[in-house]
């Protein structure tokens, strides 16, 4: 009896620890929440995306609840300002208190990306800074959004940069706090020896990429116009990683002219001469005196006449398992983008980034953690052009577990011990069930005791690895009379 009832202990603990797994998997949730304005009392857009858990049908009540302090606008146009997958709402929300209800105007999918945007106009950022979060609720699922911060530090807007024949030009507007005002003049001696010099208030910072950096060592006032003044004294440069492949030279322009926050801003700089024999990002990041958060602009690629860049093409073109993980087998080739002076290349690829093979045909991947180094030779004329070694990553796992039973189907007593082993390199979990419980086990590995009611009792191990590959084995324990 003793035995008996120990078996019986093990079989409901192991049923209440798989119960507990299976409770906190379900608690989990995966809602973003992006605003374009995270400043203190602007109105802002919000775009929220999130996956259902179940699927959802046209005419599905969903309501989303905001934190109290966060207000709402009851407009009467709300059902034209909200849309679910880029599709309008049909009917007017409903608004009570800090919750906006609708209806779904499309289907969701389980498990799909789904996207609600509630454009500008009815919420507005609370006065105060802080984090908060949004539910959103349908049916008897009450789901939780990640924390989003709404900030009382204003940055610049939307920095621009375009590239002409002789400049470039840069707009962008100022935050909510970004009045900068204009220089002031300090005059200094006496008579005819009395001197004037420009006294500096506020300040345009300027940061060029590696491959603008490389195309000016000095920019005089004389190059510079803000808004169509040019500034008292040339820019001080400053210069970051210099004498490396990285390094990028930043610019302080004195504000010639006072401008209000929220106003647009167009800095045109002359002396800016593109390198023709090399390629590259163009952009910038700006930020004031009065707005120190860096905010990077537009990026524009710059192929040279001599532009080479090899990309690798696989198939599948991405993981189709999960985790990040290929199921199915993996071919790899490559494709070479090339500027009109480059007149033919030769492409070479490694699997240790020493022993490098000249790429002929399409390449077949093994299982595995495979890693492809790779790189292009050009020529043009008399010149040889070669890239950096490029590394692309692939995890592979195309079989599913292998499950063993090692312990015999036929017994003559009761008092069974039920062993399985389950064996893949990347295994996510394994379970036995048997008796109605379900065993975990995050190893492979089982040693179950049991006790043997019936003449036969059925068993079911399941398997999935992290690819997302599964196997099943089923069977049946025989208990022998005497």
């Amino acid at each position: 009896m003793k035995k008996i009832i120990i078996f019986i202990l093990i079989a409901l603990f192991s049923v209440s620890i798989v119960g507990f797994k299976n409770r906190v998997a379900v608690a989990s949730n995966n809602i973003d929440v992006e605003l374009s304005s995270d400043y203190i009392g602007s109105s802002t857009q919000y775009t929220i995306t999130f996956y259902p858990e179940t699927d959802l049908s046209e005419g599905t009540e969903i309501s989303i609840a905001f934190d109290d302090a966060i207000p709402i606008r009851r407009l009467d146009d709300a059902k034209d300002r909200i849309s679910v997958n880029g599709v309008y709402l049909t009917e007017d929300p409903q608004f009570s208190g800090h919750i906006i209800k609708f209806s779904l105007p499309v289907e969701l999918s389980k498990e799909k990306e789904a996207t609600i945007v509630i454009e500008k106009g009815i919420i507005i950022n609370p006065q105060d800074a802080g984090y908060f979060q949004i539910h959103i609720k349908y049916g008897d699922t009450d789901l939780t959004s990640n924390y989003y911060h709404i900030t009382n530090v204003s940055t610049i807007k939307d920095p621009e940069i375009k590239l002409l024949e002789d400049e470039v030009e840069i707009e962008l507007s100022l935050g909510q706090n970004g009045d900068l005002e204009g220089y002031t003049s300090q005059a200094f001696g006496r008579g005819r020896f009395t001197f004037v010099k420009p006294v500096p208030k506020d300040f345009i910072f300027i940061r060029f990429s590696h491959f603008l950096s490389d195309s000016f060592t000095n920019i005089s006032r004389s190059d510079i116009k803000v808004n169509g003044t040019y500034p008292p004294i040339s820019p001080s440069i400053t210069t970051h990683f210099e004498d490396t492949k990285d390094e990028e030279k930043e610019i302080a322009i004195v504000v010639p002219k006072d401008i209000n926050a929220g106003s647009n801003v167009k800095i045109v700089i002359k002396g800016i001469n593109l390198p023709c024999a090399e390629s590259g990002d163009a952009y910038v990041k700006v930020w004031t005196s009065k707005e120190l958060t860096p905010v990077k602009s537009n990026v524009i690629s710059v192929k040279s006449k001599y532009y080479l860049n090899t990309n690798l093409v696989s198939s599948p073109s991405e993981p189709d398992g999960k985790n990040g993980f290929y199921t199915s087998k993996v071919k790899v080739s490559f494709n070479v983008d090339k500027g009109e002076l480059i007149n033919s290349y030769k492409t070479y690829y490694s699997k240790d980034n020493k022993n490098f093979e000249l790429y002929t045909k399409p390449i077949e991947l093994q299982d595995g953690v495979q890693d492809i180094y790779f790189y292009s030779v050009g020529y043009a004329s008399n010149r040889t052009f070669k890239e950096d070694i490029k590394k692309a990553e692939f995890n592979i796992d195309t079989t599913p577990p292998i499950i063993s039973l090692e312990s015999n189907k036929e017994t003559n007593s009761p008092f069974y011990e039920l062993k399985v082993k389950v064996e893949d390199d990347n295994l996510d979990y394994a379970t036995v069930t048997v008796h109605s419980i379900r065993f975990v086990s995050k190893d492979g590995v089982f040693d179950i005791p049991l006790y043997l009611f019936d003449n036969e009792t059925p068993f079911k191990v399941y398997a999935v690895d992290k690819g997302g590959n599964s196997k099943e084995l089923s069977g049946v324990i025989n208990l022998k009379g005497d």
